[in-house]
């Protein structure tokens, strides 16, 4: 089974955790890498199909997200 990855910016905020739920509910294999200035509270951490990490990081910081992207390589 191929794991999509998935990189979401704004991680902390109220979208992505729904987000993320929607993939573990449906059972899509995921690796989903949220990065933010802010660090998550609210979301949870066994998931049977989604494997999630956080990086801290300011999106003006260019060279920073860019790093990440080229890192991480997301699919989507």
């Amino acid at each position: 089974l191929e794991m999509n990855k998935y990189l979401i910016t704004g991680f902390s905020g109220f979208v992505s955790t729904h987000f993320v739920e929607y993939l573990e509910n449906k059972g899509i294999a995921a690796d989903v890498l949220g990065i933010d200035i802010n660090t998550p509270e609210s979301i949870r951490q066994n998931y049977k199909s989604v494997k999630w990490s956080f990086e801290k990081v300011d999106l003006l910081d260019k060279d920073k997200v860019e790093e990440i992207v080229s890192r991480f390589n997301p699919n989507y």
